[in-house]
């Protein structure tokens, strides 16, 4: 077990993060705007199988084959990937 007067200072830590960065608006935007793309994404891919690459074409389950996709991207990735197949759709 941690000491008083570390458990205050991790107390503290974790006010400050969450009133600083965790729920910062700013960076609340970011994250919902982020949720929004990959559930776009994901509806994408599931009307749309073909557009997969061909490693998760061999999964019998389609909605585990997406979701898996979509959980091994990085965060650049899924913006490209984003911007080619719903803004360019449009």
């Amino acid at each position: 077990s941690f000491s008083p007067h570390v458990k205050d200072m991790i107390k503290k830590i974790r006010e400050f993060l969450f009133k600083n960065f965790y729920l910062n608006p700013k960076i609340m935007k970011i994250v919902i705007k982020g949720k929004l793309m990959i559930k776009k994404l994901f509806e994408f891919y599931l009307e749309n199988p073909n557009c997969l690459p061909k490693k998760c074409k061999t999964k019998k389950d389609l909605i585990i084959a997406v979701k898996d996709y979509i959980a091994g991207m990085t965060d650049s990735f899924l913006i490209q990937e984003y911007e080619k197949l719903i803004i360019k759709k449009k």
